[in-house]
């Protein structure tokens, strides 16, 4: 074996006495390095540099990058550690790589989509080699993604879950041209399936019918997709509504008037008709139980009174033909089962049962025995199978004469004056039915079911029909042989005329004048008493309040106000309906008691007061042999009493054979606007 052996001299030579030794190279030693010194990856057309993984290191050799999308053409800086050695640029496969620019500084290479491999290969000057591996990824522009609604509005009926049902949707590139062999993830109720995109970026999942991870009623469905080189498409995400089941009743209950059917899942659009629902109180059905809502799982519905509690109630209902209107159904439009006499929980408030005999009544609410919302023990039942029970009155037709029937029932000797002020709930709605409406007594009738009412039936033949809200529930204050009866206004305030032309104007001093049925005294000490008016005409007239000025201890009080230049001109004026305040001040009889303020709003001119008002007789009805009651009514109230001549004239009916004749003056008393004439009639025992 032959040994290369390089022998290195050194010669001690004495110069001028000098002894510096001299070295001298007699042979020369080839460099072993391969490595590098540098490696930099840039963009060609920017020239800003791409980051390399890992950094570089002469001793390690396997790099990785990425450029951005976009990216054609990098550019490669390779520095050799010795002087001597030589570079390579070299493929994948170690064949030589050109260099796509070589007038320009560096290497060029020209990128494909996805991967790109250049190997730098270093030559030492001794022939060792070693070669570093730079891979290159330019991706393509990122996926798009479309994911196709499911039965048309991504909600999955009952009879597809039951079938099994897929999601799908495409796979798009750049140029939103369908891309096929794209993987695509569908994550659904933490399963995960998986597709392939097909002719057209086609893809689908299949969700069988026996999928087990299909148990909620709202799913999210999330879908990715990828196929490299192209980034992946934006992850998307879509709420399923999953109907697992038909629309069951969960709960049907009854409070007051309203009865509330639920249902375990949210229901469609409302329009379900009335003769779809029947309901039963005490196996007595109701009559067209209106739905009054639709929400979101309930169905509410109207029943025509208050039911108590102890009532047993049930309700059925039958889907309607598709011509009467839409069926209780699911937001997938899945129509609910029918119903049979279903119970239902009853939590109204304890009910009042009455023993009376029929047509007592009694007053509730109120501060005394004397006020409160008038109350009537009966039933709607023919049959007696329903225990009577206290219900209430509607305020419709309800005057003064219909008052005085239920005070004098409960041994008063009269009711209040004014008692359309006790309209509209002033005690309460109470928790019984509606029992009564349209009332037209005569005022002399022992109960409130011997009075006629609108239309000309008996109230006790006609117990139950009523159109009234609870809102309308009448009251009245009865008073006692000896009470002081309270002052109140006559009706027809008195208001200043407008000038010449028909017109008021600024400057111009408004005068009001409010008439009592007695003397009163105002103390204005505490406040002074007001009144509102409404200058001017349409929706939205000026209101101004006149102040009272004079006549305290008459019956006749005045309220005055200069109109202001800010009001302008009008042409009508009107006092605001129970606008009377005392504020802090009081307006009271001699006997020390507080006025009642309640009021029209009637524009009366004082001429009104010297004319004598219209006359009415209403229609009367009567069983034969009992008493006629004519109401006579005015056409409003006058200041002073009223006398009317009335005689009895064959209509229909023959006087001595069907009715007995009679003639007589009726009286109509100040501040009162009717009265009744009673007629006798005969039975057929006197034909």
């Amino acid at each position: 074996m032959l040994r290369r052996i390089t022998a290195l001299l050194v010669l001690g030579v004495s110069i001028l006495g000098a002894t510096s030794p001299v070295h001298a190279q007699t042979d020369h030693m080839p460099s072993e390095d391969a490595t590098l010194s540098g490696l930099t990856l840039a963009v060609t057309a920017t020239g800003n540099e791409i980051e390399l993984d890992p950094q570089f290191a002469s001793d390690e050799f396997d790099y990785s990058a990425n450029v951005q999308v976009g990216v054609q053409s990098v550019t490669l800086e390779a520095i050799a550690n010795h002087s001597e050695a030589s570079l390579k640029f070299l493929t994948a496969k170690e064949g030589a790589l050109p260099d796509d620019d070589p007038d320009t500084d560096g290497f060029q290479v020209g990128l494909m989509l996805g991967g790109n491999v250049v190997k730098v290969q270093v030559e030492a000057e001794n022939g060792a080699k070693q070669i570093y591996t730079l891979s290159v990824n330019r991706p393509g522009p990122p996926l798009s993604l479309i994911i196709d609604t499911v039965a048309d509005d991504d909600v999955v009926n009952i009879r597809e879950k039951a079938e099994g049902f897929a999601v799908g949707g495409s796979v798009l590139d750049d140029k939103m041209v369908g891309m096929n062999g794209a993987s695509v993830t569908v994550d659904i109720a933490g399963e995960t399936l998986t597709a392939t995109s097909a002719s057209e970026g086609a893809w689908s999942v299949d969700i069988p019918a026996a999928a087990e991870y299909v148990v909620e009623p709202n799913l999210t469905v999330t879908v990715n997709a990828v196929k490299p080189p192209f980034l992946p498409a934006p992850e998307m995400m879509r709420k399923l509504a999953v109907d697992l089941t038909l629309p069951a009743l969960v709960a049907a209950t009854a409070e007051e008037a309203l009865l509330t059917l639920e249902f375990a899942e949210p229901l469609g659009l409302d329009g379900v008709p009335p003769s779809a629902f029947s309901v039963e109180v005490n196996e007595v059905d109701l009559t067209d139980p209106m739905p009054v809502a639709v929400g979101h799982t309930e169905v509410d519905l109207g029943l025509p009174f208050a039911i108590v509690q102890g009532d047993v109630v049930t309700v059925s209902y039958t889907a309607p033909a598709a011509s009467d209107g839409r069926p209780v159904r699911d937001v997938a439009g899945n129509p609910s089962r029918s119903l049979i006499d279903h119970p239902v929980a009853n939590n109204s408030k304890p009910g009042e049962r009455c023993t009376g005999s029929e047509g007592t009544m009694r007053l509730a609410g109120g501060a005394d025995s004397k006020e409160g919302r008038v109350e009537i023990c009966t039933d709607d039942d023919t049959t007696d199978a329903t225990p009577a029970r206290w219900g209430v009155v509607c305020d419709d037709y309800w005057t003064h004469d219909d008052a005085d029937v239920v005070c004098r029932a409960l041994d008063f000797e009269r009711s209040e004056p004014h008692p359309e002020r006790f309209r509209e709930s002033n005690f309460g709605a109470g928790t019984g039915p509606i029992w009564l409406d349209d009332l037209m007594c005569g005022g002399n009738e022992t109960s409130l079911l011997d009075c006629p009412v609108a239309g000309g039936s008996l109230a006790r033949d006609v117990i139950g029909e009523h159109n009234c809200r609870v809102t309308e529930i009448v009251g009245v204050r009865c008073m006692a042989a000896g009470d002081p009866l309270k002052p109140h206004v006559v009706p027809g305030p008195e208001l200043t005329d407008p000038g010449e032309d028909g017109r008021y104007e600024p400057g111009d001093d408004l005068r009001a004048t409010i008439t009592f049925n007695e003397a009163v005294v105002v103390d204005t000490s505490g406040g002074t008493p007001t009144i509102d008016l409404y200058l001017g005409s349409g929706n939205e007239p000026l209101i101004r309040s006149a102040s009272y000025v004079d006549g305290s201890g008459t019956k006749r009080l005045g309220f005055q106000y200069r109109v202001a230049s800010g009001d302008g001109a009008f042409d009508e004026l009107r006092v605001a309906a129970d606008s009377l305040a005392v504020n802090g001040g009081t307006i009271r009889n001699a006997y020390g008691l507080d006025a009642i303020l309640s009021h029209d709003s009637t524009v009366v001119p004082t001429e009104r007061f010297l004319q004598t008002p219209a006359l009415s007789v209403a229609d009367a009805a009567a069983r034969e042999g009992a008493q006629l009651q004519f109401r006579v009514s005015l056409s409003y109230a006058a200041a002073e009493d009223v006398s009317v001549s009335f005689q009895t004239a064959d209509g229909t009916a023959t006087a001595g054979s069907d009715y007995e004749s009679t003639s007589g003056s009726l009286t109509i008393t100040a501040g009162q606007t009717s009265g009744s004439v009673s007629v006798e009639t005969l039975d057929d025992a006197h034909d």
